[in-house]
């Protein structure tokens, strides 16, 4: 038995790297896919709507400053951008993977975020508005989310389950992705905020494109 222990615990071991290694060739192959069959719908999906996509880009994030966005990081790369009017808002859309560091979490893999931005009428507080089990809650400046926290809104926010945030002159949204990502999401990203931006007082969440 003294002789068999070292192979077992060999065997065991080899067997446990085998297995890490699967699930990170695995979740790799997973994520190269997520990340790179995208480009060619978005980019016909440009075309036909008079909106421009770009494969990547440097530096638009740093703007950002909440999740799922650095805090510190500059020169942050966004990929399949798209850029355009909808509903007579200017909107991008844009895919984002932090590091696995950057979302507070050791794994074996990236993590995919697709990010919905819509512009303003105007500069605002930054204020995050998070859905929970029963309403939302607030994050941020505390007068303005008095006066943009209406019933409908908090409604609209908790119905859908993905956050908002305010950020300067812009209102957005996001979510990790896990699976592929065409043209009907893009329309309902767009179709959230545009939503939520229709129950904000008029002088804010008016279109900004005639």
């Amino acid at each position: 038995m003294d002789v068999l222990a070292p192979i077992l615990f060999v065997v065991v071991l080899a067997a446990i790297v085998a297995v890490v290694v699967a699930l990170m060739l695995r979740n790799r192959k997973r994520d190269d896919s997520y990340r790179h069959d995208s480009g060619p719908e978005l980019a016909e999906l440009a075309r036909q709507r008079g909106w421009t996509y770009q494969a990547e880009e440097t530096g638009y994030a740093d703007r950002f400053t909440g999740f799922p966005f650095s805090q510190t990081a500059r020169n942050r790369i966004s990929r399949d951008l798209l850029h355009g009017v909808a509903s007579g808002r200017e909107f991008t859309c844009l895919a984002y993977t932090p590091t696995p560091l950057t979302v507070g979490e050791r794994k074996t893999y990236s993590r995919y975020y697709r990010v919905f931005v819509v512009r303003l009428a105007r500069e605002v507080p930054t204020l995050q508005v998070t859905p929970t089990k029963k309403d939302v809650r607030p994050r941020g400046d505390e007068d303005f989310a008095a006066t943009v926290l209406n019933p409908t809104l908090r409604a609209a926010v908790h119905a859908q389950g993905l956050p908002v945030r305010f950020e300067g002159d812009v209102l957005l949204t996001w979510y990790e992705q896990k699976g592929p990502f065409g043209q009907s999401d893009v329309d309902a990203g767009l179709a959230y905020l545009t939503e939520v931006a229709g129950l904000l007082p008029a002088d804010l969440g008016r279109p900004t494109v005639p």
